[in-house]
């Protein structure tokens, strides 16, 4: 009697395993297929199609029509100057990923990558904090409040994905 309960506790074990992996491989493959035929840019990290800005965000700030013609004109530029750098650091991660991945990782080629990396979302991020001052000026003295808050907001919520500082606890 006892063996037979220790069996049927392995095929439950094994039932639990083989759903869950089941159940992952199809989110992955079916639900996550969907994300990706949406938003291609997304995985691939070439940028986002939005030239009007993102869902709502017309919305959210209460733009009337020239300040929302204004921001098109403005990101219009944005997206293509922005482009290639998404696809330089795209093609260099790939690279990357096949040093990692080499028999023989050549750890010099490694921080050279990651080097170049750096540089490039370093530009990325200096192109996207000018393009946030340029909007601004677009936006009335209430719109740059509201956007001041919907900023540290949106820091607060990323928060809880990286450690906390040394000195402070969460």
């Amino acid at each position: 009697m006892n063996r037979q309960r220790w069996l049927l506790l392995g095929l439950a074990l094994s039932l639990a395993f083989n759903f869950a992996f089941l159940g992952a491989f199809g989110y992955r493959y079916w639900i996550k297929r969907k994300y990706r035929e949406k938003w291609p840019h997304r995985i691939e990290r070439i940028g986002p199609p939005f030239p009007q800005g993102p869902p709502g965000f017309k919305d959210r700030f209460e733009f009337r029509k020239e300040q929302m013609e204004k921001l098109h004109h403005i990101r219009k530029r944005f997206f293509p100057r922005l482009e290639k750098t998404w696809k330089d650091v795209f093609q260099k991660r790939m690279e990357l990923t096949e040093l990692i991945t080499a028999e023989k990782p050549d750890t010099v080629q490694i921080d050279r990558l990651i080097d170049e990396i750096g540089k490039l979302q370093c530009r990325i991020e200096k192109e996207v904090v000018r393009q946030m001052l340029k909007e601004r000026e677009v936006m009335s003295p209430e719109q740059r409040e509201h956007f001041r808050k919907f900023i540290w907001n949106y820091l607060e919520g990323c928060k809880k994905n990286f450690p906390p500082p040394p000195d402070e606890k969460r």
